[in-house]
Parts: structure tokens; C-alpha cells; sequence
């Protein structure tokens, strides 16, 4: 492991420490919201009375998640075999298109319980009830949760006392009904201001409440029950496998931090990887290729003046080069000098100079046993050393 990868590593060690202790530390916060989601958690919600339904009522209950009406659309026989049950949250009523159905299936003998903050004007109007504002006092701040302000309901004013009964009611400064019963054709309605029996709250920390919400099904339980779930907000979870995560805070994060590193990795090894290298084809020594094209021209024009002139020219070179002697002279000073410095015989050097000076000194055309002479005296005077 190198030391920017050590380095990378470190920092998300660092961030993830942090990270801990922040949640650690921090106080997470109570949402009294009656938003009654079916799988939410929070104390004004439903997750408990989705998951006690069964053991609060004597029949089955199937949930919907479709509108009534579009489940009632193709259904024109109107048959009474199934009770409906609707437990909506703050500001939610039920649409206009699915009340008429619900009239429809009413008049023909079913039984509905709608537990709402509030009715849509077309119910009101077909059942002939009025509705006031009432806010619940009884959840208090305590040792179990803290929680603050007022919470709405509604009660019952100037019903039809002719299809009407109260099924349900408390008396603080004055008359607070909970629910009634209205009769409607073959079948009837019931309806109650105040959800709250059947929050998580209530259900964990209240037995009165859990009587309450029992006591309020008993009224339908005559007959397998429909719950249509469908207007609580997150009724549509999603099925995504990556749900959970996202439903728990801490996890949520810990997944943020996977990606973040996996895209930090992914950024840096993008940089440290070596690129392809191209196959490069290496260059092909032409020298031998020169030299054999260079010595056929002069063997194939057998112009051995000219060859011995450069013979001469780079032995005259050399000399001066490797020895820094001077070639002006070629006398007997000249030649002890290069005897010494290259450590050949006297005899050798001297020959070898003697013929340099006549083929210099020739003007005739040299033939092809000079130029080889001269080679072969070259040769020995610069691969030959004296023992």
C-alpha cells in the first residue's frame, strides 16, 4: 500500500469516527405529526395497527391499495358480503368519485368505518351531519414522550337524529362525540373524529385506547373486512431491497459513505493507473546494411584510389585523436613518438609508415593488392600489441 492510498484510508477512518460520535450526541427529535403512515414508526403513526389489526378484530382484514372507486368500477352488482375500514391522516379525505361508490355499497347492505380528522362535504351532505373542530388534550408531556401543542380532532354537531346514534362520546366542558352510527339504506356508516386510538402512541402506552379501537371494529367485524390503505402517505412503499437502509438514519449514512469511497477509489486509480503502452516497433540497425552497400559500390567500381585516400584520411585522424600527434611530419621523431604511445615494434610502426608515404606519394592508379596491403597493415596496427 502506498502512502496516498494510506492517506485516503485514513481520512474516511477519521470522518467515520466523526460521523459516529455526531449521532452519538445527537438528540434525535420526536415528529408529533398525526401523519398516520402504514410503516412509519413515529408515535402518531400506524406501524403497530398494521401490525395488531387481526388480533383487534374477530374477522380477517385484507389491505387495499387502490381508491374504492377504482376498485368498485367494474363491480355494478352491489353486493353486501364485505365490511370497509378507512383510518386517514391530518388534512386527507377520501375522494369524491369513492364516496359515491361507498354510498352505493352501503345502500346495498355493507358497513363502512371511516376514522378521520375530518369528512369530505359530499358524505356530510348525503348523511346529513355537521362537524366542529375539538383538540385532544389528553396526550401529555411524560416520562414515555414529550410531546407539545394541541392535537385536532373533531366532533359531531346537528346530526339526523332519525338515522343517527352516538357510539361513542366523553364529557369535558361539554359534549365530545367520538363516533356515530348513521344508518344508510341496508347498511350503515361509522364514523369517528379521533384516529388517535389507533396510533402507535396510544396502542403501546394506553389500554384504554386499544379497548377503544376494538370497541370501534367490533361494529364491522361481522364480515371480512377491506382496509383500503391507500390515502396514508407511504401506503406505497417502496419494494426497493435498499429500503431498510434508507428507513434507518445510520444506515442511510453508512451507505452515503460507501459510495462516496468507492467513487473516491475510483477517481484515484482512474489517475494512478499506467496507460496502455503502443508496441512500438525498435528501430532497425542499418549500419551493417550501409557498410555492405558502401563496400560493394567500391568493389563493384574498383576505385581503389579513392578507397585508400579515405584510408589514409581516417588513419591520419585517429592518430591525432587517440595519440595527439601531429601529421604534417612523418619523419623518425614522428615515428618513435607513435611507437611509444602505441607499443608496437619499431620495425612494425616504421614499415607501416614507409608504405603510407609511397602510396601518398604515387600519383598512379593503385591497384587492388595496395589496397589490400594498406588494410592489412592497418589492421595489425590497431588490433596487435606488443606481449
Amino acid at each position: 500500500m502506498d502512502r496516498k492510498t494510506g492517506f485516503l484510508i485514513g481520512i474516511l477512518v477519521i470522518l467515520c469516527l466523526l460521523l459516529t460520535i455526531i449521532q452519538s450526541e445527537e438528540t434525535k427529535q420526536i415528529d408529533w405529526t398525526p401523519k398516520f403512515q402504514l410503516y412509519e414508526k413515529g408515535p402518531l403513526d400506524l406501524y403497530i395497527f398494521d401490525r395488531e389489526v387481526n388480533a383487534l378484530s374477530e374477522k380477517a382484514i385484507q389491505k387495499k391499495f387502490q381508491t374504492p372507486y377504482i376498485e368498485f368500477e367494474n363491480d355494478t352488482a352491489y353486493h353486501a358480503d364485505k365490511n370497509y375500514l378507512f383510518v386517514l391522516p391530518l388534512n386527507v379525505q377520501i375522494d369524491d368519485s369513492s364516496v359515491e361508490e361507498l354510498l352505493k355499497y352501503v345502500d346495498a347492505g355493507s358497513k363502512v368505518m371511516i376514522s378521520a380528522f375530518t369528512f369530505p362535504q359530499m358524505l356530510r351532505d348525503s348523511l346529513h351531519f355537521q362537524l366542529q373542530p375539538h383538540y385532544n388534550f389528553e396526550i401529555k408531556e411524560n416520562e414515555i414522550n414529550q410531546a407539545h401543542g394541541l392535537f385536532p380532532s373533531s366532533t359531531f354537531k346537528k346530526v339526523d337524529p332519525k338515522t343517527t346514534r352516538i357510539v361513542s362520546a366523553k364529557k369535558a366542558d361539554s359534549l365530545y362525540v367520538e363516533a356515530i352510527e348513521i344508518q344508510y339504506g341496508k347498511g350503515t356508516f361509522y364514523l369517528n373524529g379521533n384516529p388517535y386510538h389507533f396510533s402507535n402512541v396510544d396502542l403501546l402506552h394506553k389500554k384504554q385506547s386499544r379497548k377503544e379501537a376494538a370497541y370501534l371494529l367490533s361494529f364491522i367485524n361481522d364480515k371480512p373486512i377491506d382496509w383500503y390503505v391507500n390515502y396514508n402517505a407511504n401506503s406505497d412503499r417502496i419494494s426497493s431491497p435498499l429500503r431498510f437502509i434508507f428507513e434507518n438514519s445510520s444506515l442511510e449514512i453508512a451507505w452515503q459513505l460507501l459510495l462516496l469511497s468507492l467513487f473516491l477509489l475510483m477517481v484515484f486509480r482512474s489517475r494512478r493507473m499506467q496507460r496502455i503502452i503502443p508496441e512500438l516497433v525498435p528501430n532497425r540497425n542499418t549500419t551493417v546494411d550501409f557498410v555492405r552497400t558502401i563496400g560493394n559500390l567500391y568493389y563493384n567500381q574498383n576505385n581503389h584510389d579513392d578507397l585508400i585516400k579515405k584510408k589514409l584520411i581516417y588513419f591520419f585522424d585517429r592518430i591525432k585523436s587517440e595519440y595527439f600527434l601531429q601529421t604534417d611530419v612523418l619523419d623518425q621523431t614522428f615515428i618513435r613518438k607513435l611507437r611509444l604511445k602505441a607499443g608496437k615494434p619499431e620495425e612494425e610502426v616504421k614499415a607501416l609508415i614507409d608504405l603510407i608515404i609511397r602510396l601518398g606519394n604515387e600519383k598512379v592508379r593503385f591497384t587492388k593488392a595496395d589496397l589490400i596491403e594498406l588494410n592489412d597493415a592497418l589492421d595489425k596496427f590497431f588490433n596487435k600489441k606488443i606481449d
